[in-house]
């Protein structure tokens, strides 16, 4: 037979949220507007307008350096990747690029900007 204890904290347990507490605890944003869709897509920049200041780190796909915009000294990080001619690594990095241009979270890194060769 086996012996049954009693709950040594009996007052532990969750509380479900009220019907109130059910709405987004955050705004959810807008979507652009055609305007600022336009704007963002003339305005293009080129590798030659970021300053190297540090390599932040290594991979198999590529490296990630530390850069600095030069007329704005903005901050970012450019991910460089290794020119590869394994077609399987070719459609991975692209994948990867366009995942990146759709993505819009707070929670993800946000890429400004993609350089083809």
């Amino acid at each position: 037979m086996a012996l049954v204890r009693e709950r040594r904290q009996s007052k532990l347990g969750l509380r479900l949220p009220e019907i109130t507490d059910r709405c987004p605890r955050f705004p959810l944003p807008l979507p652009p507007t055609i305007n600022q869709q336009v704007t963002k897509s003339k305005i293009s920049t080129t590798k030659a307008e970021y300053e190297t200041v540090k390599v932040l780190g290594h991979g198999n796909g590529g490296t990630v350096y530390k850069v600095v915009h030069k007329k704005t000294s903005n901050a970012f990080a450019l991910k460089v990747v290794h020119a590869d001619s394994d077609p399987m690594m070719r459609r991975q990095i692209f994948r990867e690029m366009e995942i990146l241009r759709r993505t819009d979270s707070p929670y993800v890194v946000k890429c400004h900007e993609i350089f083809v060769k």
